[in-house]
């Protein structure tokens, strides 16, 4: 899990820099390696920024790897997970 305060240009990239650095330490040398199933992996970020100035209303994301022609799943194992503090409105809870 991430705190994240300070506006990054370049979050995405960071997210998956992270994601990918973990999902290679969890794969197995040698003959072990045969077997490459992976457990899943949830990249979960707290934002105390604005991700996306033209949503300003939406203050969760959440994302995987889908298909862009037909939104079929192809990896169902991981997970973006994003909260955008500045976007969360309590009043709308009442």
């Amino acid at each position: 899990m991430e705190m994240q305060l300070q506006s990054q240009d370049f979050f995405f990239d960071r997210a998956v820099t992270y994601t990918s650095r973990t999902i290679s330490k969890l794969g197995k040398k040698g003959r072990a390696g045969n077997n490459y199933e992976l457990p899943p992996v949830y990249f979960v970020a707290v934002l105390g920024f604005c991700l996306d100035l033209e949503n300003r209303g939406k203050y969760y994301y959440s994302g995987k790897i889908m298909d862009e022609f037909d939104n079929e799943l192809l990896y169902p194992k991981l997970s973006y997970k994003l909260l955008v503090l500045p976007n969360f409105d309590k009043s709308r809870l009442s």
